[in-house]
C-alpha cells in the first residue's frame, strides 16, 4: 500500500464517451491532449485518469496511447458488449403501469416526453456513461493514496493560479471533509494559457473529498439527471439546484447525510470547450439548450449502441421467421426428410395459385367516404338498434358478429377484411413455398398479389384504416381505433415481401414504392385519432398495435421508433397481466379463453421481435409482480381444468401447442412434456386467422422443447465455456495497466482443510487440494500467498511451494458432517490470526480446497480500483462424475470461493476465540450468499475466474447425503458441455 502523505492531493479526471450533439466527436481526446501538453505540474498533487467505458474502440485506443505516451497513470474501465446486452429498460420508474401508452404521457409536450424516454434508459445509461461509477472508482482508489481526493470530470483544466487558490482554501480549513470547486466555462481552450484570463466560476462545482469522508456518489443516478447534484442535496450544498423540481419518474433523493454541512468552497476550475459553442454561454437559454442536447445525445447514443450490439444486423433479413432455422429445414426437406408442415405448405400454395390477386376495388359496397380505394369494414359486434327506424344508435353484442364480418363467409366479399387476410396468408404461403421448392411460379403469384394490392395505382389500397370497423352514426361514420387490429398480420407479411424480393420476384423500384406506402401508413398509424386511441388500449389491441409499429419501423430502418415501441411494450406488461398471471381485460369477454390465448400469442410475437433487437421481454417482471412468464404459467395451469371464465363458443385446445413450442421453458414451471407431441413438426401448422397464430408457425421457429430445438440450443452454446474464457482474454486485450498496479495489495488465499477423520476419501482430499494449488501457482501475477489451516498435514509436493504456509490447528475436528461449517469458519479465524501476527494487510479470499482459480485472477483483482469486497457473479461449475461443465450466473449464491475482501491488519482476529462480530472479518464467517448485503462498498465481477468442482467423491454435500453427483447444467438453466482435456489444461492443473 502506498503511504499517505499529509495533505497529499490525488486528482482523477474521468474520460468518457463523446455524446453528439452535446459534444463534438473526438472532443474528449482533444481536451486530454490539451491538458497533457499545457497543464503544469501541480504542487503536492498526483494526477491520474479514468478511461471510462468508451464505446468507440479506435477512440479508446488513441486515448490510451496518448496517456501512455505521456507516462500517465490511469484506471481502465472497459465497455464490454456482453455485459451491456444483459441490461434492460427501466420502465419501473414510470408513474404507473402502461404509462407510455397512456393519455397522461400523450398529453406531455415533446421536451418532457424525451425526459421520460431518457429515464427509461437509466440502467443502460448507468453502464455506458458510468458517471458515478467511475467517480466512485476514483474516490475509492484515491483514499488509499492521499488525504484529498478529486474525482473530477475529464474536461477540467487547472491553471497554476487556480491550483494555488484551491490549496490555500482547502489547507486553511483542513478540518472540513468536503470542498466545492465551482467551474468556469471557456469557448476557446487557448484562453487558459494567457495571464489575462479572468474566470467567471458560476457553473456546477466539482467536489474534493477528504480521505475519511463517508459519502460517495449515488450510482442509481445517471448521467444527465442530477448525477452530481444528488450528492449536493445530501451534503446540504446550496445552489440553484435547490429550486429544481423532480419529475415523477426521477430517482428518489437520498436522505440528508450525517456529514451534511461539513463543506467549504475552494478556488475554481476551468471547464474546457465541448466543441459546441452555442451551448457554452452562461445564460438560461444556453443552460436549457445544453440540457436538451444532453438528453438527445443520451437517447441517440443508447439507440445506436442497441442497434450495434443487437442480433438484427440487416433489416432485409427475416424478422419473425428465423432465417437460419428455415435454411436448415429447407436443406433437410430437399435431402428427403419428411417435414409435415412443408408438405402442408406446398399443398396450400398450390391452392393459393388458384386465388387472387386481390384489390380493395373488388368489394361490392362502398365505404362512407365513397372512395373505392379506402379500406372498408363495419364494426363486427355493433348491430343496428331494432327499436329504432334508422337503427341508431347501434348496440353492442359481444361475441356475436354482424353478417359479412366473419372471415371467409360469403357475405364478407362486401367488405375488405377477408380480402386483406387473403393477401397476408396467401403471400406468406407462396413465398415460403418458393423458398422450400425453388419453384418461381409461387413467387411470381405472390408478387402479383403484392403489386395489385399495394403498388398499382388503379387497384391499390389507400394507406390508412379510416373506415375500418365503422359504427354507423358514430364519429361521422369513421372507423374506430379497434379497426387497426385488422392489419395486425402485417408483421409476417413483411417477411413474405423480403422472401419475394430475395427471389427476384419484386423489383427494387416496386419495393421502394411499397416502402413509401408503408411510410404513409405508419404516419397515419401514429398521428391519426384512431392510431392515438389504439396506442392507449389496455387489452390485446394495445400489443397488436405495437407489433404493427415495431415490424414496420424495422422494415423502414427507423430504429428510433422501433426502440420507443419496444420500451412501450414492456411498460404494458403490468396492464395486461396480474401478479397471478391473470389477464383481466381479456377475461371480461364473452369468449374469454379465445382472447386470453389471442393476447398471449401477440405477446409471444412481440417478444420474438424484441429479442432480435436485444430486448428480453421474458425476463422482465413489473413492480407488481406481473410478467409474461406468469401469464404463460396461469394458462398452462388450466390444462385439464374447466375454464373458469365465460366462453360462449367452443375453444380449440390445440392453441396451447404454438405457445408450448415458442416459450423459454427453462424459465417457467410448466406441465410435463407428456401433455404435448415430442416435435413441433407433428402439430398442425395452420390455425384460423382470428386465433392470432402466424401461418406455418412451426417453420422457422427457434423453439425450446423438441429434439431439434435441443440440438440447436446445444449447438449455439457449444462454445460457451471457451467464449466465457475468451471474454477474460478480451478484457486484458483491451485494458492497459501500468506500474502503479504493483502497489496494489497482495492477496492471501485462505483454505480451511477438512480433517482426515471426517473425510470420505483422504486420498481424494489431498489430490483435490493439489489441483487447487496448481491452479493458483500458474497465476501471471505472483503477488499472493496461500495459507492452509488444518488438522492433518497432507502429503503432497505442492505444500513445499514457497507461497504456501501450513497453519496447524489445535482444536478438535468435528465429529460428523454437521460440524463442517463451524470447523471451516474456525479455521478461517486461525488463518486470520496468523496473518495478523505476520503484519499482513491486503486482500483475503476464502477458497475451498477443491476449487480452481483462473491463471489471470490475481492480475485481474490487482488491476481494479480497491474495493471492500469483490464478489464473483459468474463462474464455472464442473461435475467430474458426469464429466460435464457449464457456466452459472449468481455464482456467489452457490460457491464458497466467490468473494475477495480487503482487510487492514487490525481487522484480523487475534486468536480463533476472538469475537469478530464488530469487525469486517465477521463477513468471512457468515454465509457467502449474503455478502452483497453485508459489504456496502463491493464490486461485482461478471467474468468466470473460479471453477466450482462437484462430485469428485469427497464434497461436503455428498457426505451430507445431497448426492451432488446428480447435479447438472439443466438445474441451473444452462447447457452443459463435455469436460474435455482442454479445460483442465486451460486451468493448468494437468500433470
Amino acid at each position: 500500500m502506498k503511504i499517505i502523505i499529509n495533505n497529499h492531493f490525488i486528482l482523477y479526471r474521468i474520460i468518457g464517451n463523446d455524446l453528439h450533439p452535446r459534444h463534438k466527436k473526438g472532443q474528449s481526446r482533444e481536451n486530454l491532449k490539451f491538458v497533457l501538453e499545457n497543464e503544469a505540474e501541480l504542487e503536492n498533487c498526483e494526477k491520474k485518469w479514468v478511461v471510462n467505458r468508451i464505446i468507440d474502440r479506435d477512440e479508446e485506443k488513441e486515448i490510451i496511447e496518448l496517456l501512455q505516451h505521456h507516462n500517465q497513470q490511469f484506471i481502465h474501465l472497459p465497455f464490454l458488449e456482453d455485459e451491456y446486452r444483459k441490461i434492460g429498460w427501466d420502465t419501473d420508474c414510470l408513474p404507473k403501469p402502461g404509462y407510455l401508452a397512456s393519455k397522461d404521457f400523450e398529453s406531455l409536450n415533446s421536451e418532457i416526453r424525451k425526459r421520460v424516454i431518457a429515464a427509461t434508459y437509466r440502467l443502460k445509461n448507468n453502464y455506458v456513461m458510468n458517471i458515478n461509477g467511475a467517480r466512485n472508482a476514483a474516490l475509492r482508489d484515491g483514499k488509499s493514496r492521499g488525504k484529498w481526493i478529486l474525482p473530477w470530470d475529464g474536461n477540467c483544466f487547472i491553471t497554476q493560479t487556480a491550483w494555488k487558490q484551491i490549496c490555500t482554501d482547502v489547507l486553511s480549513s483542513s478540518d472540513i471533509k468536503y470542498f466545492t470547486v465551482p467551474m468556469t466555462r471557456v469557448i476557446d481552450n487557448a484562453q487558459l494559457l494567457t495571464d489575462e484570463f479572468i474566470p467567471n466560476p458560476v457553473e456546477e462545482p466539482q467536489i474534493i473529498f477528504r480521505n475519511d469522508s463517508l459519502e460517495e456518489f449515488n450510482e442509481q443516478f445517471c448521467y444527465g439527471r442530477r448525477d452530481k447534484v444528488e450528492l449536493f442535496w445530501r451534503l446540504g450544498i446550496q445552489g440553484k439546484w435547490d429550486n429544481w423540481k423532480d419529475d415523477p419518474w426521477d430517482q428518489n433523493r437520498g436522505l440528508k447525510s450525517a456529514e451534511a454541512n461539513q463543506f467549504g468552497a475552494g478556488g475554481w476550475v476551468a471547464r474546457m470547450y465541448s466543441g459546441m459553442e452555442k451551448l457554452e454561454k452562461d445564460s438560461k437559454k444556453s443552460f436549457k439548450q445544453r440540457g436538451l442536447a444532453r438528453i438527445d445525445a443520451i437517447i441517440s447514443t443508447i439507440r445506436h449502441l442497441d442497434t450495434m450490439v443487437s442480433r438484427r444486423k440487416n433489416s432485409s433479413d427475416l424478422l419473425t421467421y428465423q432465417s437460419e432455422v428455415l435454411n436448415k429445414e429447407r436443406n433437410n426437406y430437399q435431402n428427403g426428410e419428411q417435414l409435415p408442415p412443408v408438405e402442408r405448405l406446398i399443398n396450400d400454395a398450390k391452392e393459393a395459385l388458384t386465388r387472387g390477386p386481390y384489390s380493395v376495388t373488388d368489394k361490392s359496397t362502398l365505404p362512407p367516404s365513397g372512395l373505392i380505394h379506402d379500406y372498408w369494414h363495419p364494426a363486427p359486434y355493433w348491430w343496428p338498434n331494432p327499436k329504432k327506424k334508422d337503427g341508431l344508435p347501434y348496440i353492442w353484442k359481444d361475441g356475436q358478429r354482424v353478417p359479412g364480418t366473419k372471415l371467409y363467409e360469403p357475405e364478407s366479399d362486401k367488405y375488405d377484411r377477408t380480402r386483406i387476410q387473403r393477401v397476408f396468408d396467401d403471400s406468406i404461403t407462396l413465398a415460403l413455398a418458393c423458398f422450400f421448392t425453388g419453384d418461381k411460379k409461387y413467387a411470381e403469384h405472390g408478387a402479383s398479389i403484392f403489386h395489385q394490392f399495394f403498388i398499382n395505382q388503379e387497384t391499390r389500397m389507400s394507406p390508412h384504416l379510416k373506415y375500418a370497423q365503422v359504427r354507423m352514426g358514430h364519429k361521422k361514420n369513421t372507423g374506430t381505433s379497434r379497426g387497426i387490429i385488422e392489419l395486425k398480420d402485417m408483421y409476417f407479411y413483411l417477411d413474405a415481401v423480403r422472401i419475394l424480393y430475395s427471389a427476384g420476384a419484386i423489383a427494387q423500384e416496386s419495393l421502394n414504392s411499397f416502402k413509401e406506402w408503408l411510410s404513409n401508413y405508419l404516419d397515419w398509424l401514429i398521428q391519426s385519432p384512431q392510431g392515438k386511441e389504439e396506442r392507449k388500449a389496455l387489452n390485446n389491441h394495445g400489443i397488436y398495435y405495437d407489433i404493427q409499429v415495431a415490424a414496420i419501423a424495422d422494415f423502414l430502418h427507423d430504429e428510433s421508433l422501433l426502440f420507443e415501441t419496444l420500451v412501450r411494450a414492456q411498460s404494458r406488461i403490468a396492464t395486461h397481466i396480474t401478479s397471478d398471471g391473470l389477464q383481466p381485460e381479456e377475461q371480461k369477454r364473452q369468449t374469454s379463453a379465445h382472447y386470453c390465448f389471442y393476447n398471449m400469442q401477440g405477446w409471444i410475437y412481440m417478444a420474438q421481435i424484441a429479442s432480435r433487437w436485444g430486448t428480453n421481454l421474458w425476463s422482465y417482471e413489473a413492480p407488481n409482480g406481473a410478467s409474461l412468464i406468469k401469464g404463460i404459467q396461469w394458462l398452462f395451469s388450466q390444462i385439464g381444468e374447466k375454464w373458469p371464465f365465460k366462453q360462449i363458443d367452443d375453444f380449440n385446445l390445440d392453441r396451447y401447442l404454438p405457445i408450448w413450442f415458442s416459450i423459454p421453458q427453462s424459465s417457467i414451471t410448466l406441465p410435463t412434456a407428456a401433455h404435448f407431441p415430442k416435435s413441433k413438426y407433428l402439430v398442425n401448422p395452420r390455425f384460423f386467422a382470428d386465433e392470432g397464430v402466424r401461418p406455418y408457425w412451426n417453420l422457422g421457429l427457434n423453439d425450446f422443447s423438441d429434439s431439434n430445438a435441443v440440438e440447436k440450443k446445444t449447438s449455439d452454446i457449444q462454445f460457451s465455456l471457451k467464449k466465457n474464457l475468451n471474454n477474460i482474454e478480451e478484457y486484458f486485450r483491451i485494458s492497459t495497466f501500468n506500474e502503479e498496479n504493483k502497489q496494489k495489495p497482495e492477496i492471501a488465499f485462505a483454505i480451511s482443510l477438512k480433517s482426515k477423520t471426517v473425510s470420505h476419501d483422504w486420498e481424494k482430499v489431498q489430490k483435490n487440494l493439489a489441483l487447487t494449488l496448481r491452479s493458483l501457482f500458474s497465476n501471471t501475477d505472483q503477488n499472493f500467498r496461500v495459507i492452509i489451516a488444518g488438522h492433518e498435514k497432507p502429503n503432497i509436493e505442492e505444500l513445499n511451494n514457497i507461497r504456501v504456509t501450513w497453519v496447524p490447528v489445535k482444536f478438535p475436528p468435528p465429529k460428523s458432517s454437521r460440524g463442517f461449517v463451524s470447523d471451516k469458519y474456525r479455521k478461517r479465524k486461525a488463518i486470520g490470526a496468523y496473518l495478523r501476527k505476520s503484519g499482513f494487510s491486503g486482500y483475503f479470499m476464502p477458497l475451498d480446497a477443491d476449487d480452481w482459480i483462473h491463471y489471470r485472477f490475481v492480475e485481474y483483482i490487482r488491476s481494479l480500483p480497491i474495493s471492500d469486497a469483490f464478489i464473483l457473479n459468474k463462474g464455472f461449475m464442473v461435475n467430474v462424475f458426469q464429466n460435464e461443465a457449464w457456466v452459472r450466473d449468481l455464482f456467489y449464491k452457490g460457491c464458497g470461493s466467490s468473494a475477495v475482501f480487503y482487510f487492514s491488519n487490525e481487522n484480523f482476529p487475534k486468536t480463533t476465540k476472538s469475537d469478530v462480530k464488530k469487525s469486517p472479518f465477521n463477513n468471512v464467517i457468515k454465509s457467502h450468499v449474503k455478502v452483497p448485503e453485508y459489504v456496502k462498498n463491493h464490486t461485482m465481477i461478471d467474468l468466470p475466474f473460479v471453477t466450482w468442482v462437484l462430485a469428485h467423491g469427497d464434497n461436503v454435500s455428498m457426505i451430507k447425503g445431497k448426492k451432488d453427483n446428480r447435479i447438472s447444467a439443466k438445474h441451473y438453466n444452462s447447457v452443459g458441455e463435455k469436460l474435455a482435456d482442454w479445460f483442465y489444461h486451460f486451468f493448468k492443473i494437468k500433470e
